[in-house]
């Protein structure tokens, strides 16, 4: 038989594993009767967390997942299941969030990762995965990867996020998001329609090649 704490429930009746450990707020196992939840390493679980917090103080791995199995199948698994009868297009699904704290001493989060859903169809779903960043106190999407694979650089068409790729001393290649052009070498002026090609030296700056053999 199972044994049961505070099987009568009571609010106030909490239960605490200690350890050799005797600073202030820590506990190895903490279970807070009031707000159901499960505190590992603090005997004051969050409130705004709905089952499991785990609190550490050093820098190392706070948590392992480990498994043992010699065989070539995939474990240890970490598995985010949002099980609802009423899956919807729109629904996020699950988000691995990165917080911290601003100089004012106040949590926030700095970026996360999200999975949507894009089709419920039955034997036709898709999903995709969005990439969320930081900038001037705002959380801004800065790209997703639909079910096709496909990856998409400022998704929202935002004007003030361009796409950049970098080079050892330029900029190889960007899209300027206000302009709606392209650079290549640099930065695209802004009276270039769609393409602006830069260079620095005297050498070809565009060859267009082929390999064909035909007639």
């Amino acid at each position: 038989d199972a044994f049961t704490f505070n099987p009568t429930g009571i609010a106030t009746a909490d239960f605490k594993i200690e350890s050799d450990f005797t600073g202030a707020g820590f506990a190895n196992f903490y279970s807070d009767a009031s707000q159901n939840n499960i505190g590992l390493g603090t005997d004051a679980p969050d409130s705004g967390v709905e089952r499991l917090h785990v609190k550490g103080s050093g820098n190392s791995t706070l948590v392992k997942l480990e498994s043992t199995d010699a065989g070539a199948t995939a474990a240890p698994d970490l598995v985010l299941y949002r099980n609802t009868a009423t899956p919807a297009v729109n629904d996020v699904i699950g988000v691995l969030q990165f917080s911290t704290n601003g100089s004012g001493g106040a949590e926030y989060l700095a970026a996360q990762i999200q999975a949507k859903i894009t089709d419920t169809t039955a034997g036709s779903e898709n999903a995709k995965l969005q990439f969320y960043g930081r900038d001037q106190g705002f959380s801004i999407l800065v790209f997703e990867i639909d079910g096709s694979g496909n990856l998409i650089v400022n998704p929202d068409s935002n004007g003030f996020r361009d796409f950049k790729v970098k080079a050892s001393s330029v900029t190889a290649f960007q899209v300027s998001a206000g302009q709606n052009n392209c650079g290549m070498g640099g930065t695209p002026s802004s009276d270039v329609e769609r393409l602006h090609i830069k260079g620095t030296g005297t050498g070809s700056l565009v060859r267009m090649e082929s390999s064909d053999t035909g007639a």
